[in-house]
């Protein structure tokens, strides 16, 4: 992804509020007592004035629509250096599909940039028990890689894949160049998961 976007600060991305969905489901409470993490619904969200849309986040926008409907996979990453815009065209892409698809309730908004190795298993496990079991849900992860990482050399892509493959959940996530390079390029099963944005 290019550098041609406006960037938001994590205060700017609290245009976003905590909505009742998030009051009935326990694991997800849990984590959004220790993460930014919000359910986002039509009535929840807003704009993303910071973000203007050129022509390059309209393609980008436009990939991940077809990613959602028509990719096998269902699944992407939004890959770009630091500072690029990376979770601002996330957010824009979750108030669109919020906005576009009447059969999209939710999307499930998990910024885990900060989550430590010795944590990121049980933070996808709580993900993993709070998501919905039966209505289509979007997933949207900023900065996956601190999630791939267990203590160790461990990892819990295993984990994720398997999150993955929950019926009628798409997964769409930021990571960095390098952290890709590092964890999904070499990782032939990895790079099968996801469509590359």
């Amino acid at each position: 992804m290019e550098q041609t976007a406006a960037t938001t600060s994590n205060s700017q991305q609290g245009d976003f509020t905590d909505v009742p969905p998030l009051q009935d489901n326990r694991p997800l409470r849990h984590l959004a007592e220790l993460l930014p993490l919000q359910v986002l619904t039509r009535s929840s969200i807003t704009a993303a004035p910071w973000l203007q849309v050129t022509d390059t986040i309209r393609e980008s926008l436009d990939s991940l629509t077809l990613i959602l409907h028509q990719s096998r996979q269902r699944h992407a990453l939004v890959v770009g250096p630091r500072g690029c815009g990376k979770s601002s065209l996330l957010l824009l892409f979750a108030r669109e599909t919020l906005n576009r698809r009447l059969d999209w309730q939710q999307i499930i908004y998990l910024d885990a940039s900060n989550v430590g190795a010795e944590d990121s298993r049980a933070v996808l496990e709580t993900l993993l028990a709070g998501l919905p079991a039966k209505s289509p849900v979007v997933l949207v992860i900023d900065g996956l890689c601190s999630l791939l990482n267990r203590p160790g050399g461990g990892t819990n892509k295993p984990l994720l894949r398997s999150i993955m493959a929950r019926p009628g959940l798409s997964l769409f996530a930021t990571i960095e160049v390098a952290d890709f390079n590092e964890q999904i390029a070499n990782d032939a099963t990895m790079l099968d998961t996801f469509e590359r944005v």
